[in-house]
C-alpha cells in the first residue's frame, strides 16, 4: 500500500544507504523530515559510499546533521605497548528537515505537517529545535498561533529536569524504600503480621504512592 507521505525512516543496509536515497529522492526531497542512516568512514565493502558522500546527497536534498553517534570504532597498533588513537569506523547520523534554511518550508508545509515535524523533532531529542519551529510556525500561522504556543508549553513542560534539590530527595527517598523492603523481608513472620494490620502499614503506603506518582521526583 502506497503511503500519502512518509516522516521518517532509518537506514542500515551494509553500504546500499546511498542508493536507497537516491531511489527514493522524490520521498526525500519531498517529504521526509527526519532519517537516521548508518554512515561508513573507512571502506567495509566494495566501492562503497563513505560519510562524507551521504552527507554530500543528503545536504543537496535539503537535510542537515543533527547528531553523530559512533557505533564502532578502530584504534591501530604500533609495536607491542603503543596504540593509535581511536578512529571511527561506522556511526549513525541523524539527519532533520532543514526548516529555517529552507525559508519557504513553514510557509509552504500545512499544520499537520508541521505538527508531526515538531512532535517528530521532540521524540528523537532534538527538544530546542522542536521549540524553534514551533515558536517560528506560531509567528507565522496566525490562525494557528495559540495552538504552536500550546505546544511550545507542553513539550517545555514534559522535558523540564527536577532541580537538584528534588533530584536529591529522590534519590534519598529511593534508598529508604530499598531498605524497608530488605528490612521487612528480615524480620520473622510473626513480626510481618503485625507490621501488615498497623497504622504504620498504610502511612508508608501513602508516602510510596505519592512517590511514584511524582515519577521519582519527590514533591512536598
Amino acid at each position: 500500500k502506497k503511503l500519502p507521505y512518509l516522516d521518517f525512516i532509518k537506514l542500515d543496509t551494509q553500504g546500499s544507504e546511498l542508493d536507497i536515497i537516491e531511489g527514493g529522492e522524490k520521498t526525500f526531497g519531498e517529504t521526509l523530515l527526519a532519517a537516521t542512516i548508518e554512515v561508513e568512514f573507512k571502506q567495509l565493502y566494495s566501492d562503497q559510499p563513505l560519510f562524507r558522500d551521504v552527507d554530500r546527497r543528503m545536504a543537496s536534498l535539503g537535510f542537515s546533521l543533527a547528531s553523530l553517534v559512533p557505533i564502532n570504532a578502530v584504534r591501530r597498533e604500533i609495536g607491542e605497548t603503543v596504540y593509535d588513537r581511536e578512529e571511527i569506523a561506522y556511526a549513525e547520523a541523524l539527519y532533520v528537515r532543514e526548516a529555517f534554511e529552507a525559508s519557504t518550508f513553514l510557509a509552504d508545509a500545512d499544520r499537520s505537517t508541521i505538527l508531526r515535524f515538531v512532535l517528530l523533532l521532540e521524540g528523537l531529542g532534538l527538544v530546542g529545535y522542536a521549540v524553534d519551529i514551533a515558536v517560528a510556525a506560531a509567528a507565522q500561522n496566525l490562525d494557528d498561533a495559540g495552538l504552536f504556543r500550546s505546544i511550545k508549553t507542553a513539550i517545555i513542560s514534559r522535558n523540564e529536569r527536577p532541580s537538584k534539590s528534588a533530584a536529591r530527595r529522590a534519590s534519598v527517598a529511593a534508598g529508604l524504600h530499598s531498605f524497608a523492603r530488605r528490612a521487612y523481608s528480615l524480620m520473622p513472620s510473626p513480626i510481618q503480621m503485625l507490621y501488615r494490620q498497623s497504622p504504620l502499614k498504610k502511612i508508608y503506603e501513602s508516602w510510596f504512592k505519592k512517590f511514584r506518582r511524582s515519577r521519582g521526583v519527590w514533591r512536598d
